[in-house]
């Protein structure tokens, strides 16, 4: 463990359960966003580069909620060490973004794949 700067020391456990509460908080900003775009958009048409921005923002907003919901998965299983396992179905549980489900299972990140299939977007 490493000491906050006040010198408390806090487990892996509660760090994970802080930093799932600021990702749920933001989830719910994002989705607020989202609604509010909507509305805003209702009727209107779109330039293909105002489509792919809010395709980022559906897209980032579903990766927030699952790597949330990973990270509740993680504090559910929570062993008492380092080198603790759990099964990666466990992990992903719940969680139906699958580039989300694929960085679990070691594949490479999104990102750094090439983009092959440009404009397509993952959906629950």
């Amino acid at each position: 463990m490493t000491p906050e700067a006040d010198g408390h020391e806090i487990t892996v456990h509660e760090a994970i359960v802080r930093v799932t509460g600021l990702l749920d908080v933001v989830s719910r900003d994002l989705l607020g966003v989202q609604h509010a775009m909507d509305e805003c958009v209702k009727g209107h048409h779109l330039a293909e580069d105002e489509a792919q921005s809010l395709q980022k923002l559906d897209s980032a907003t579903q990766t927030v909620e699952a790597l949330a919901a990973v990270l509740k998965n993680l504090t559910t299983h929570a062993g008492s060490g380092v080198a603790s396992t759990i099964p990666l179905t466990d992990l992903h549980q719940g969680v139906s973004l699958g580039k989300v489900v694929r960085v679990l299972k070691g594949e490479p990140a999104p990102e750094l794949v090439a983009h092959e299939h440009s404009g397509e977007v993952d959906l629950f």
